[in-house]
């Protein structure tokens, strides 16, 4: 198990509250030093090795701003674990994601849900249907 949080609670993950250029310094400063096409699948996250990624400070949470996150970028879209188990080939990674110029994810993202300024909460894999929240499944090139 890799993170840097408990998994989101993804009917209560609550909006960004630290605004403006505070909040996003972090944001700003990892994708300056890595861009926006780190990894060509956010499935990186899933093991360490498994791609090019990063360890981000700063989310702009003030109950996640002190913790170390792995991050990393993909087709404009800055990925943060906050849960990621399993074993790079089964498994589930659960996050926050900054989308700053879309509101659709590559097919990997099994679902997400808006919060707020172009943050997401997100699951790359299906977890138990049952149990799942209800998440937006828009894919890229899905009309």
């Amino acid at each position: 198990m890799t993170g840097c949080a408990p998994p989101p609670d993804w009917e209560r993950m609550e909006n960004p509250d630290i605004k403006g250029k505070t909040g996003m310094a972090a944001v700003d400063n990892f994708v300056d030093a890595n861009g926006w096409n780190m990894n060509k699948s956010p499935f990186a996250l899933f093991s360490p090795g498994g791609g090019r990624q990063g360890r981000l400070r700063g989310l702009p949470w003030s109950r996640l701003t002190n913790s170390t996150c792995p991050a990393l970028t993909s087709k404009g879209i800055l990925y943060v674990a906050l849960r990621s188990s399993g074993n790079g080939v089964t498994g589930d990674v659960t996050g926050v994601a900054y989308n700053p110029n879309t509101n659709r994810f590559p097919k990997e993202v099994a679902g997400f849900k808006p919060l707020a300024d172009h943050w997401y909460v997100w699951t790359l894999l299906a977890e138990d249907p049952a149990t799942r929240a209800k998440l937006t499944r828009r894919y890229e090139g899905q009309n």
